[in-house]
């Protein structure tokens, strides 16, 4: 974790997962009877730029769930169940259910630096997160203009298009390249799974769930799928956040989503 978040220090990263952890089981439970319930997650003490801004927003986000699941226990006849120990206190951190929303706004946060008069520089309808846990740890992709995207990410996302390219031209275009369909390698979907075959040296046989806060652009439909083999071709589900639509690849199609043809 401390990769995406500098600077933080071992407690510190060890209350994010904890806080993420927390709201990530409260969620699956409450689902269980409201499938569309979010929480507001409002903290006023989540200041941007900090690693205890982050934490103070995914704090609140997993004490409105577990509030909001202690409601829902105690209803009509008490009948959803024992309450779980949701003491947070003394408790190592979990690797339980990915609350993609809590770690994309725990990197939207610490990635929000104030500008010189205070105002934060990164609009929350700007740009894409998009997170995925694999292995028990956690990856973050963003699109080429958002704050943590490298030249390393950049070059690896070149040096992709450029086989993808060669490989499917009747897909990606050959002469400027840089536009559509070809721009979806630098966006942050592409950018999770460029990265985690990477660190990871390799996705074959990996079954992996990615989550982000923007719909899935067309772009992304031609394109994903091919990078997806030339990846080791992972069984890929994409969920987009604000909807809830899923989409799942495999094979160099889509399985499931608006793009399966």
């Amino acid at each position: 974790m401390s990769t995406w978040f500098p600077g933080a220090s071992p407690g510190q990263q060890a209350r994010l997962e904890i806080a993420t952890a927390r709201s990530g089981n409260a969620l699956a439970e409450i689902r269980r009877y409201d499938e569309n319930w979010e929480p507001r997650e409002q903290s006023w003490s989540a200041q941007p730029g900090s690693i205890e801004g982050a934490i103070g927003r995914a704090e609140a986000r997993a004490a409105e769930a577990e509030a909001h699941l202690n409601r829902l226990r105690s209803g009509v006849g008490g009948n959803l169940g024992p309450p779980l120990d949701l003491n947070p206190a003394n408790r190592e951190p979990e690797f339980g259910r990915c609350d993609g929303t809590s770690w994309i706004n725990s990197y939207r946060t610490y990635n929000n630096a104030p500008d010189l008069f205070g105002r934060p520089v990164w609009p929350t309808d700007k740009w894409t997160v998009a997170v995925s846990r694999i292995d028990g740890d956690i990856y973050f992709g963003v699109n080429s203009h958002a704050p943590g995207y490298s030249n390393s990410d950049g070059n690896l996302a070149i040096e992709l298009r450029d086989r993808l390219i060669s490989r499917y031209p009747e897909i990606m275009k050959d002469t400027n390249v840089g536009f559509k369909p070809n721009d979806a390698l630098f966006h942050a979907e592409a950018n999770l799974l460029i990265r985690a075959d990477r660190y990871l040296e390799g996705l074959v046989g990996r079954s992996i769930e990615v989550q982000a806060d923007r719909e899935l652009c067309d772009s992304c439909g031609k394109v994903l799928p091919k990078l997806g083999v030339i990846l080791g071709d992972p069984y890929v589900s994409f969920v987009e956040l604000p909807s809830g639509v899923r989409h799942e690849m495999w094979g160099g199609r889509w399985v499931s989503g608006r793009y399966r043809k």
